[in-house]
């Protein structure tokens, strides 16, 4: 790295640099396909709890994050983000933050694996606290998505 692409320093910058890595405009997708999910749910007669509602759209969107984040680097460590250079971006190319040198292979890496297993603990208990075996089967599912989009073999 040169001294004009160096990771920014200080916590806040750091912050925004994790910020920017889950790619946050795409969250909206999540957040919009929760609340659809909360709101058809709780208009069937299943009942409405705020803090279910909002764990589930918080970790909805940690999953999305996760997701983004594991899916720039495996497209980094293939090659893919970088022959990406006529892309239409942000659609596609991922964030480019690797390719830009502002983060590296394994700093996205480290994210990544800490943004997806987090999910693990707190799915747990979210579906605990709901009796949910279906949250749990979602959520597998959900984590075996992620995972199998970006990374070999299956990616």
């Amino acid at each position: 790295m040169t001294a004009s692409t160096l990771p920014p320093s200080g916590w806040r910058q750091q912050a925004l640099l994790h910020w920017r890595m889950t790619r946050p405009a795409f969250l909206l997708v999540t957040v919009s396909a929760a609340l659809v999910g909360i709101a058809s749910a709780a208009s069937c007669g299943c009942g409405f709890d705020l803090p279910a509602a909002l764990a589930t759209v918080l970790l909805a969107c940690v999953a999305h994050a996760g997701a983004n984040v594991l899916n720039d680097y495996h497209d980094a460590r293939n090659g893919a983000d970088a022959a990406n250079t006529e892309g239409l971006y942000p659609f596609t190319g991922g964030s480019r933050l690797i390719q830009q040198g502002q983060v590296s292979e394994a700093d996205t890496r480290r994210w990544a694996a800490m943004l997806l297993l987090l999910l693990i603990p707190a799915g747990l208990l979210l579906a605990a606290r709901n009796g949910g075996g279906g949250l749990l089967l979602v959520g597998a599912a959900g984590l075996l998505i992620a995972w199998t989009y970006s990374a070999p073999p299956l990616s």
